[in-house]
């Protein structure tokens, strides 16, 4: 059995399981599914390690113990300095002196491993390894690529910029991609690098056995539902700045699933422009009570700013809504005809209060966009388990091929 060290930051679904001791789906479903699968895995060794972002969970312990998985991770705070908050150069360097004391600590108590698979947030780590040895192999997984991302890739720019090019271009480096309609299509297609394995993220099949889709029960009203963390690159400020100026409200109902930064001002907007008889704000749910909302949706919208096909549109997708998103410049519109996307210019707001007051009136469209989004979840989208699966055999190869 090969060690596999897998270290990733503490984000906020993996710091509520790390609290509650049960590895638990919470905001991350691919790493829950991952380390789940990876727990009952006979050919790869799991060591774990958390790493503290900010001051998250200083007083945590060092093992960090789970109830239902026998993974023990193992937790490396982050130490900030007193004086450096409102000082930027003394940030940088609070940043670069934690990452790396962070760096060495796992170095320590992995020197005899050979195989890594690393978040995107720590991609300098990669970086490290492949330097240390050539014996190393690191598997950076990456939730897409961001602009900036791709930006460093593209262009010459500063010395961290040249890191991230020798990072992707080194040979025993990999690269596993999650598929989220945002420049990660580009770069596996457009800058050849070989060792990037592009992939969906799975669905939870099994939902529609106890949820089905149109389960519509509002007397002819239209339902639409936005389930996402209620952050600035989600768009829900421009979202709800489109409902204003719907002209037929009376025929609508709108459901924001989840909280965030910024719920209490996409709140203070829904009473400003008086949207508050059909606007609601169910706040962050459990994955299963999220689904629900599909269940009985008309439409789903989902604005992202980085990317096209979060978790909650492949999910929309699964109940045959017509789902509405954002068009990404990076992104083949001859390869993705099935939703209805909306261009990212200074008038995306008129767009979608035109869209949304078509659709209303238009049950033809509402038909159309059903069937394209059937579609798509049949052509590209597989269980949790299959993707997993997938990736794991992809890890298990690529580890392997360079034992």
């Amino acid at each position: 059995m090969q060690d596999l060290v897998v270290v990733t930051r503490i984000f906020s679904g993996i710091e509520s399981a790390i609290d509650s001791g049960h590895w638990t789906h919470s905001g991350s479903p691919a790493y829950y599914h991952f380390i789940r699968k990876l727990d009952s895995n006979n050919k790869l060794k799991c060591k774990l390690f958390f790493l503290s972002p900010n001051i998250i969970g200083k007083n945590k312990k060092k093992d960090i113990l789970f109830d239902n998985i026998d993974i023990v991770g193992k937790f490396i705070p982050y130490y900030p300095f007193p004086f450096s908050s409102h000082i930027p150069v003394f940030k940088k360097i609070e940043f670069f002196y934690n990452k790396f004391r962070q760096y060495i600590l796992i170095l320590s108590e992995t020197s005899s491993s050979r195989c890594y698979y690393i978040d995107r947030d720590n991609i300098l780590l990669s970086f490290v390894l492949l330097v240390m040895s050539r014996s190393n192999v690191v598997i950076t997984r990456l939730l897409g690529v961001t602009e900036s991302l791709y930006m460093h890739l593209t262009n010459r720019g500063n010395i961290y910029s040249k890191i991230i090019r020798w990072t992707f271009g080194n040979d025993k480096s990999y690269f596993i991609c999650t598929n989220d309609g945002s420049y990660a299509e580009l770069t596996k297609n457009n800058l050849g690098y070989s060792n990037f394995y592009l992939l969906f993220n799975g669905v939870d099949k099994g939902i529609l056995s106890t949820l089905k889709p149109n389960n519509n029960n509002f007397d002819g009203k239209i339902v639409i539902s936005y389930i996402s963390r209620i952050v600035p690159n989600k768009g829900h400020i421009n979202f709800i700045n489109s409902l204003r100026k719907v002209s037929n409200h009376d025929n609508l109902i709108v459901y924001i699933v989840g909280d965030g930064a910024l719920k209490g001002q996409c709140q203070d907007l829904v009473c400003k422009y008086m949207l508050d008889s059909f606007v609601f704000f169910t706040g962050g749910l459990r994955h299963k009570n999220a689904m629900h909302y599909l269940s009985m949706s008309d439409l789903f919208v989902y604005i992202n700013f980085d990317g096209s096909f979060g978790n909650s549109v492949l999910e929309a997708s699964q109940f045959g809504l017509p789902i509405v998103t954002l068009l990404h410049k990076s992104l083949p519109l001859d390869k993705y005809p099935f939703f209805k996307f909306i261009k990212n210019n200074h008038e995306i707001e008129e767009n979608i209060t035109s869209f949304i007051e078509n659709f209303i009136d238009n049950k033809q469209l509402r038909k159309s966009m059903s069937e394209s989004s059937i579609d798509f979840y049949n052509s590209y989208l597989v269980s949790w388990d299959d993707r997993i699966n997938t990736e794991i055999d992809i890890i298990n190869s690529i580890c392997a091929s360079n034992n």
